[in-house]
């Protein structure tokens, strides 16, 4: 391999590193890339066959990054094979083309960031992957630093034939989380300086709370003001949190919407947060024969989609009834 750093004034670092046909390193770059530092308008030549490590037979690709800061110069690259048992000729040279961050490997964590109720499960799934396609059988460390806990979580997932390994972990207190992943390129078993990493965020909330339901008047039901209020409270953290109330019994009595319009039977909105950490929503009596009413329900809203998930979303307090 022939580098060539173009630039008339600066010079240019360049990391380099050969990859075999499933995108493994190889040696001499098991471990990670190699920087080579070449001079304004000067060459580096990179010479296969004094590479002693280099597996015989080798068939794979070479990756050439510029990595200095400040670098203002184009850096060329060609490989040139020879045979030297074609006397006076036998060279074949090929230019190496931009990859535009297509070749390589790359590693995603999904959700990136997200928000659960503290005692629940999460997980996260990293994605590996080199160019686009998907690297299997790499393992893939994880560990999470919590905020006031000296013990992380942390576990090991084998990447599948999609690139991807899962991790799942849950913490009971509130707080943020920062989750790492390593993909351990080299099998050593701990996450090296050549290994890639990503990371993502995790919020833990504790929705206990109550939900209250006042009443404003004693007449006009099916009008357009407001009958009372549903406020819900959250204890146990300063942090906003997501809420979706639903009315869950005879709908078609109440509504969170002046009657006049389309019934509303569930809204959503998100506490305060601080000291009071409250919402509150008014109440509508929209046709309410004697002696009936309507109950409320309050849940927390895990996914912040705006809209009750049974058997995902969780409930703050009871059910209260408007009556």
């Amino acid at each position: 391999m022939q580098l060539f750093n173009a630039s008339a004034t600066s010079p240019a670092t360049v990391e380099y590193a050969f990859y075999d046909q499933t995108g493994a390193p190889v040696a001499p770059t098991v471990s990670g890339p190699v920087l080579v530092r070449i001079g304004a308008l000067s060459a580096a030549t990179l010479y296969t066959p004094f590479f002693a490590e280099m597996p015989a037979g080798f068939q794979g690709s070479f990756l050439a990054t510029v990595v200095a800061s400040g670098w203002d110069g184009p850096v060329a690259a060609v490989s040139n094979t020879v045979n030297y048992d074609v006397v006076g000729d036998g060279t074949a040279a090929y230019n190496a083309f931009l990859s535009s961050g297509l070749v390589g490997f790359n590693l995603a964590l999904d959700p990136a960031a997200a928000t659960n109720l503290a005692g629940t499960d999460h997980t996260v799934t990293a994605t590996l992957t080199f160019g686009t396609q998907p690297v299997e059988g790499v393992d893939v460390l994880f560990t999470v630093t919590s905020e006031g806990n000296p013990n992380p979580a942390s576990g090991t997932g084998v990447t599948n034939g999609d690139g991807e390994a899962a991790f799942t972990y849950t913490n009971d207190t509130a707080g943020d989380d920062t989750i790492t992943a390593c993909a351990d390129l080299n099998a050593s078993g701990t996450c090296d300086a050549g290994d890639l990493t990503a990371t993502a965020t995790k919020t833990w909330i504790i929705a206990e709370g109550t939900l209250a339901l006042t009443r404003a008047q004693t007449v006009g039901v099916g009008d357009d003001t407001a009958d009372g209020t549903a406020t819900v409270t959250v204890n146990n953290t300063s942090d906003p949190v997501p809420v979706v109330l639903v009315i869950t019994d005879v709908p078609d009595h109440g509504s969170f919407a002046v009657c006049s319009g389309s019934d509303d039977n569930e809204t959503s909105g998100t506490t305060s947060g601080g000291t009071t950490n409250t919402l509150t929503v008014n109440l509508y009596a929209c046709a309410v024969p004697s002696g009936l009413g309507f109950a409320v329900a309050a849940y927390h809203d895990v996914n912040g989609n705006g809209v009750f998930d049974s058997g995902v979303d969780v409930q703050i307090g009871s059910t209260q009834t408007f009556s």
